[in-house]
């Protein structure tokens, strides 16, 4: 019997949007990995009132072992924490469009605390009209803006369960109040990062940041993309992924 060599992959979303958002790239994956989507809880049933650490802890346990973790934004901070508690369990990380400390601080770029606010009013007022107003700016300076974000309006919003607004605010919750500038620092497994050169929430100076708390970590800005860039340019994100994947785990 020929022995399975395909690698697990791994998919973790980020706000606002559950697994339906990986939809439209899974297949081109299937060939050379073994794929699993793990939803944040709360983004398929009723919210659940829990920590960081204890959801982490609950979308742990649906990880198998000998993984290569592939989150986007909100879910690349479940990734790190993941790996930080048990880094012999996975055997690579890519982030996409992902900072471990969001916020903007002295000597720290990032989104301004007012950003933020402005999306927990905007989520407490009309929960849908939030996400679409995030999903619009994922696009926001790309080519076909307007285009893009009615396709994805239409291929994930009209298609997914909608988080409720409790869910929604706990992940805004996470975003604007995790650090995880060390724990970052202290991942050794293989790391890809991949951002968007015209992401609204992830600046080239913050990047450059991030470059140096993880110096030895692979790197690729998508010139053309904002914070989806597996939408934007979807075949070039999966052949940066495939090259990661043949380089660092021969």
């Amino acid at each position: 019997m020929k022995r399975n060599t395909r690698k697990k992959l791994v998919f973790i979303h980020g706000w606002g949007i559950n697994s339906i958002i990986w939809s439209k790239i899974l297949k081109f994956f299937s060939k050379n990995f073994l794929i699993y989507t793990i939803d944040i809880p709360g983004y398929k049933k009723n919210f659940i009132d829990a920590s960081f650490e204890e959801l982490c802890d609950l979308i742990k346990k649906k990880i198998p072992k000998n993984a290569i973790l592939l989150a986007w934004s909100l879910g690349g901070l479940f990734a790190i924490q993941c790996i930080n508690q048990k880094k012999d369990d996975f055997l690579g990380c890519i982030l996409v469009c992902c900072s471990p400390y969001f916020i903007e601080k002295e000597n720290w770029s990032g989104v301004s605390e007012k950003i933020f606010l402005q999306f927990e009013n905007r989520v407490k007022t009309n929960r849908l009209q939030s996400i679409e107003k995030f999903l619009l700016l994922n696009f926001i300076k790309t080519k076909n803006c307007v285009h893009k974000f009615k396709k994805s309006k239409k291929d994930f919003l009209q298609k997914q369960y909608i988080p409720c607004k409790r869910t929604l605010l706990q992940g805004l919750d996470i975003i604007k109040n995790c650090d995880l500038r060390n724990s970052l620092k202290n991942i050794d497994i293989p790391l890809l990062r991949i951002y968007g050169r015209l992401d609204f929430l992830i600046s080239e100076k913050c990047i450059k940041n991030i470059d140096v708390l993880v110096k030895k970590s692979k790197k690729k800005v998508f010139f053309l993309s904002g914070h989806a860039p597996f939408i934007s340019e979807k075949e070039q994100f999966v052949s940066v992924i495939e090259k990661f994947s043949k380089i660092s785990f021969k």
